[in-house]
């Protein structure tokens, strides 16, 4: 016999079949003792109780005004719209977004908080510019974290199809994102691949520290592109990752995802030391 105590909503579905059950004069089903106490022992209405739960889904709440300013002001620094060390005033913001300046304020703030801009007192919010030093530690971190992750995940079999599916369909993204020349869908495929490496491993504060580092990784990355300096081939290289996490030892899977960090922070440092020796030679000449 199992005893179940339920309040809220559900329990008045259930309560209505056994008001129906006793209609019907079957047995089986009876009620009683506390209020919200059902009585059960008939297998397929416990049945359709699960599945009646199971099928509840979780109410999303809807964005503010300043998350949705913010993910507009977020998208044109992704972009190249806002380049680094762009000022960001409040009024022409407020203007050309039709929002009041208090709702562009609060929104500045939350992207000071993704690292995205830079607040200085007297003098205003700029978006925030990246040097090598920042390049350098977000890459080291994530070449930490994301090896631990994938050996944590490929040992213990956490890697379920239905996740191997959505990495394959984001490795796809990005190659036809490569050849329409869609840098920011890219980029977002790209993290969210690495962002699945993560969750694989079930870690759950690992996975919330990977989601943190979103906002300064496509800020890293895109500064890059628009300079023509991306390499073409992420594609490819994350497949070779993904075959790696499928048929190779946990350490060797991890040893591919590591290098491959690696490899990119040392191809983003050399290109950002290329850009501003570039910048040193054009503005002496400028």
């Amino acid at each position: 016999m199992l005893s179940l105590r339920l309040t809220h909503g559900p329990r008045c579905v259930f309560e209505s079949n056994v008001r129906d059950s006793k209609r019907r004069g079957k047995k089986g089903l009876t009620s009683g003792g506390a209020p919200g106490m059902i009585l059960l022992n008939n297998r397929s209405v416990v049945d359709r109780m699960k599945s009646s739960l199971n099928e509840q889904t979780e109410v999303v709440r809807p964005p503010t005004l300043t998350e949705v300013v913010a993910g507009a002001i977020r998208k044109r620094i992704f972009t190249g719209m806002l380049p680094q060390g762009q000022a960001l005033p409040e009024v022409p913001l407020s203007e050309n977004l039709g929002v009041s300046r208090g709702t562009v304020r609060e929104a500045l703030r939350y992207l000071k908080d993704e690292k995205l801009v830079a607040i200085y007192p007297h003098r205003g919010a700029f978006v925030a510019s990246l040097s090598a030093k920042q390049l350098d530690e977000l890459y080291s971190i994530r070449s930490l974290i994301e090896p631990f992750a994938t050996r944590l995940a490929v040992e213990n079999g956490y890697y379920t199809p239905n996740l191997i599916d959505y990495m394959r369909t984001q490795i796809a993204i990005m190659a036809k994102a490569e050849k329409d020349h869609e840098h920011l869908v890219n980029i977002q495929a790209d993290f969210e691949f690495h962002l699945s490496v993560c969750r694989g491993s079930r870690h759950e504060l690992l996975i919330a520290f990977e989601e943190s580092l979103r906002s300064l990784t496509y800020l890293a990355v895109y500064n890059m592109i628009i300079y023509e300096s991306e390499p073409t081939d992420a594609a490819q290289q994350h497949t070779e990752i993904l075959e790696s996490i499928c048929n190779d030892t946990p350490a060797d899977a991890a040893e591919t995802v590591r290098r491959h960090l690696e490899d990119s922070k040392t191809m983003l440092l050399n290109r950002w030391e290329a850009l501003g020796e570039h910048n040193h030679h054009k503005s002496r000449n400028g």
